[in-house]
């Protein structure tokens, strides 16, 4: 009976200080503002959320990955989602460039999109979305898109020698 009260307690104490640390991870409150503005189509607040961490760090491939993704999926606009892929790109090969012996889907899709080239004359209009679209990009993805793959990418570079 000792020890399973012991275990209980050492179970209980484990569980507290483990969310009390992940609390205070800048990365989990990075992505629970990002993910609070998308649940609430909030995009200013995500934008804001993300210059925020750029500010402190403009190399973060956390934050330069999720701009990208914010201009694809929350304010579609095609040249700053460019931009961002470019930024995006050059920081992880700067910080990581083992990454692109095999680079990971996220990675592959970046360089690609940096470098697309669209011909004035075929440039896309209008790229607003509707209120339609805004709903089912939404109802499609719970949290802000490709989210999962921006953490495990930052956090294999994080960890990188």
């Amino acid at each position: 009976m000792k020890t399973t009260i012991l275990l209980i307690g050492s179970l209980f104490a484990i569980c507290i200080l483990g969310s009390s640390i992940l609390a205070d991870d800048p990365v989990e409150e990075f992505v629970e503002s990002v993910n609070t503005g998308w649940s609430t189509t909030n995009y200013s607040a995500i934008l804001g959320a993300i210059n925020d961490r750029l500010a402190t760090n403009a190399t973060d491939t956390l934050a330069l990955g999720m701009k990208m993704s914010y201009y694809e999926w929350a304010v579609v606009d095609f040249d700053a989602a460019q931009q961002a892929a470019s930024d995006f790109v050059a920081a992880v090969s700067n910080q990581y460039p083992e990454e692109f012996s095999q680079p990971c889907a996220l990675v592959k899709y970046a360089s690609t999109l940096a470098s697309v080239h669209i011909d004035p004359t075929n440039y896309p209009g209008d790229q607003s979305r509707s209120s339609t679209n805004i709903v089912y990009v939404h109802s499609q993805f719970a949290e802000f898109p490709d989210l999962k793959q921006h953490i495990e990418l930052y956090r294999r570079i994080a960890a990188a020698p």
